[in-house]
Order: structure tokens, then C-alpha cells, then sequence
């Protein structure tokens, strides 16, 4: 069974814990899924009565959300084996069941967690698509945007999201998508998102390092889905000041909703580091119990200085305060955290002492560039990848690499790969993450109190189209 905190060191992504039940609509799933096996079966014994059928049905429900609507939710015990649900929790899950379909392959999107500033799209993979040994399955983020305004949102979603063969089968063929706007905004998610997503699955062999065999494209996918069960978000002013190694912060805020808690802390003003991520853990205040051996970055916005810890859905019962220690940060020094490389002479135009460019490989529609980091301080045991995935050209408008690939000998360096599928030319900027390699301890910890807000109640705050 997956844990939330597996789930959490694994995507490094958002701190977004997922309710633990979905007892309510098991009935009704069932009966569903009872349906969607008759309707497969008769396929088989007239194909084309099935294309009347569905003539018919697409003649009288023109929307693309109903075009794409055959439902195909499964059955509750076999999701409940890949994830935990609490009671507490269970009215913020909305079912979907909607499957999504190209010329080359499927994919249903089953179910969506959702608050006014933070969801998760769970997609489930057929039977057919297979991963073996060292494969991944990556689903890219090509645009998310406001159905209803049109409005472009994609920079509230992860670019990828991905998971490995043994997890996948673990997982039941489940991959999950994390969004999230900025906790210190008062935007809300749109009531109707729309996506486009494109899905590969990279074949993948490691001998010595890491390489990539074969790429199976399994084409783009849109989709438009109401948001029919999101709730509130409850916040707190914190306004708690302090110095980390000599850098002016500020513990913000603290929220609360149904998907979890969130810390919102911020960098003051400019200094020779950037604060990447803090090092740390949080615990009942009262009782002593840990909550989080970690406090991982979800959120980050480089121009306020703002950003995000989470852990997870803590609020047990009885939880009233919670006691946050620091005990040290990833500091970034500014000086190495951009990186531009020339092309055409295959060169760092900066060099960066941790960072090596092993080699550059240009091709009509390609462009690989391999690099070799060697932290400086040994790395605390969970990996990141080194750089973001996304560089800057010189007009200054910024790309994401198609994919990434990652080898090496943990306790010493690192190998990764950035792939763009066309050719690049000139100069381009990368940014390093900042998460390995870079973690300093404080000598005596920083600890703060912090009173946990309220739960919103459970009232739906959009009502479902009748």
C-alpha cells in the first residue's frame, strides 16, 4: 500500500495529502462499472450496432466533455489498495471516470482531489501498457487553462509527472498530477479546467548508465471537467520573524483544507543564497507525536521570495498546535544557480564549480546535453534531479526540455540529461534546482509554535450541474 509519505519523497512536488475514503460512492461505482462490462462485451457481439449507438449519442450531446464520457470508473477495492482514505476527508473526492482516447492508445481520468487552490488528477493506464525493469511512464503537461475564460493556468501545474515499473504495477497502473496556485493569492482554480497532457513510456536499459532505448508515444490527450467538489481553504496570519544564516525570513501564514496543510514562510531580500528548501520536522505541539520528519518545498516563487512547506493531513484528532524545528536549509548561492551553456562551442559561458559539461550532441531534430555534478556536501539520502527542466533562449523565452534522463553514484555525483526534441542553436540558460547538495545544518536548531486552523466545513462551495 502506498504511503503519503512515500508519495511525497518520491514526487517532491507538492505537499498535497490525499483524503483516505471513498466508502460513499462505492454503490454507485459499482453499478457502473457493472455497466461499462456489459457494454464492453456487447461490443464484441455487434460492432455495428455500437456504431449506431454511439452516432446517436454523439448527434445528441455535442460538448467535448460528453464525446469523451464513456465511463470506465473501477471498482473501489481495487483503488483502496493502492491509497489510504479517511472519513473525514471522503465528500472532497469527485468521481470522473472519463476515458481518453487518440488514435494510439487510452487513458481514463478516475478521479480529482480538489480545494480552492490545490487538486490532484488521478489518471489509471490500461492493462496493455506494460513497463519492464528500468521503463518509466511520463505524462507531460502541455497546457491547462480555464474552460470557461480560456484563460492559460499551466504554470500552476507540475510540467511532469511520472512513475517507474515497480511502482506502477504496485500503483494498479496509477499515475497521479499535482496543481497548485500560490497559497498567498486570491485566485481560486476555474469550476471547469481543460488539459492537454501528452504521454510516452521511455524503454530503458542500465548498464553502466542510464539509457534510453526505445520512446513509445502514446499521443496527446484534451479533456474539459467541471470541479464540482472543491472546498475551502482556511488560513491563519503566523508573522513570525527570524535570521537563518544570515538571511532575513519570515514564517508568513499557515492553511488548512480537506487536502492538508500548508507553511508559507519567505525570504525577505535579496542575499548571497537563495533558501531552496528548509531542513526540518514538525510535531505535535502538545503531545509530542511526529507528524513530518521533513519539511519539503511545494510552492516557489523566485520573485517575492515566497514558498511552501508541507506535511501532509495532520489534523488528527486533537492536533491544536504544532511544534516546527529547524534544523538547517539547502542554500543556493546565486552566483551558481544559473548556468548558460553555448551551443556551438559546447562550453559553460559561467563556469560553476559543482557542475561539468560532459557533452553536447546536435542533431536535425535534437539537441542531448549531458552534465556531471559533484556535490560538495554528501547528499541526505533522498535524490532531485539537479536542474529544472526548462531553460531560457536568448530572445529570453523560456522552453521546457522534452525529457530528462538521471545516472551516477549517489554518494559522489550525479549524471543527467537534458533532451529537447529539435535542434538548439546559440546560447541557452538552465537553472539549477538547488535541492542536492546544498544542505547546511544550523548549529542550534529554530523551533516555533504554530496554532493549526480549523478544518473548513464539509458544505460543498459549487453545486454539480443538475
Amino acid at each position: 500500500m502506498r504511503t503519503v509519505e512515500h508519495m511525497l519523497k518520491s514526487s517532491a512536488e507538492h505537499s498535497i495529502e490525499i483524503p483516505l475514503s471513498l466508502s460513499q460512492i462505492e454503490e454507485k461505482t459499482l453499478e457502473r462499472y457493472k455497466t461499462y462490462l456489459r457494454i464492453k462485451r456487447a461490443k464484441s457481439f455487434s460492432l455495428s450496432f455500437i456504431g449506431i449507438l454511439l452516432f446517436l449519442c454523439y448527434s445528441a450531446n455535442s460538448t467535448l466533455s460528453f464525446a469523451q464520457n464513456l465511463k470506465s470508473v473501477p471498482l473501489l477495492s481495487e483503488l483502496l489498495e493502492v491509497f489510504r482514505f479517511e472519513d473525514e476527508s471522503k465528500d472532497a473526492v469527485q468521481e470522473i471516470g472519463m476515458i481518453l482516447s487518440n488514435e494510439k492508445s487510452e487513458v481514463h481520468l478516475q478521479y480529482v482531489l480538489s480545494d480552492t487552490k490545490r487538486l490532484i488528477l488521478y489518471f489509471q493506464f490500461p492493462e496493455g501498457i506494460t513497463l519492464n525493469d528500468q521503463d518509466l511512464i511520463e505524462l507531460k503537461v502541455l497546457q491547462a487553462y480555464d474552460a470557461d475564460t480560456n484563460e492559460n493556468i499551466s504554470e500552476f501545474f507540475h510540467p511532469s509527472s511520472y512513475q517507474f515499473a515497480g511502482s506502477f504495477e504496485e500503483d494498479n497502473r496509477y499515475l497521479w498530477l499535482n496543481g497548485a496556485l500560490p497559497p498567498n493569492s486570491e485566485e481560486t482554480l476555474p469550476e471547469n479546467l481543460g488539459m492537454r497532457i501528452h504521454i510516452e513510456v521511455q524503454r530503458r536499459t542500465f548498464d553502466q548508465k542510464m539509457e534510453i532505448t526505445e520512446v513509445l508515444d502514446l499521443g496527446e490527450f484534451h479533456f474539459e471537467i467541471p470541479l464540482t467538489k472543491t472546498r475551502s481553504v482556511n488560513k491563519l496570519p503566523v508573522k513570525e520573524s527570524f535570521s537563518l544564516f544570515d538571511v532575513p525570513m519570515e514564517l508568513e501564514s499557515i492553511e488548512n483544507s480537506l487536502l492538508g496543510q500548508s507553511l508559507l514562510w519567505k525570504q525577505k531580500d535579496l542575499s548571497q543564497y537563495r533558501i531552496k528548501q528548509l531542513l526540518g520536522k514538525v510535531e505535535d505541539a502538545d503531545t509530542g507525536v511526529l507528524l513530518s520528519e521533513s519539511l519539503m518545498t511545494g510552492f516557489y516563487n523566485e520573485k517575492t521570495g515566497q514558498f511552501t512547506t508541507g506535511y501532509g493531513n495532520v489534523d488528527k484528532e486533537g492536533t491544536k498546535r504544532l511544534k516546527i524545528t529547524v534544523l538547517g536549509a539547502n542554500l543556493m548561492p546565486r552566483a551558481s544557480e544559473n548556468i548558460t551553456i553555448d551551443l556551438e562551442n559546447q562550453t559553460l559561458v559561467n563556469e560553476v564549480k559543482e557542475v561539468e559539461l560532459l557533452r553536447v550532441n546536435r542533431r536535425e531534430n535534437r539537441t542531448e546535453l549531458l552534465f556531471k555534478f559533484t556535490p560538495k556536501i554528501k547528499p541526505n539520502g533522498v535524490s532531485f534531479g539537479v536542474f529544472w527542466n526548462e531553460y531560457i533562449d536568448e530572445s529570453g523565452d523560456l522552453h521546457r526540455f522534452d525529457r530528462t534522463s538521471y545516472s551516477g553514484n549517489a554518494d559522489l555525483f550525479f549524471i543527467e540529461g537534458l533532451i529537447a526534441d529539435k535542434k538548439l542553436s546559440g546560447q541557452i540558460t538552465i537553472k539549477q534546482l538547488g535541492l542536492q547538495g546544498y544542505e547546511t545544518y544550523l548549529e542550534k536548531p529554530l523551533v516555533f509554535y504554530v496554532d493549526l486552523p480549523e478544518k473548513p466545513s464539509l458544505p460543498e462551495m459549487r453545486k454539480e450541474n443538475p
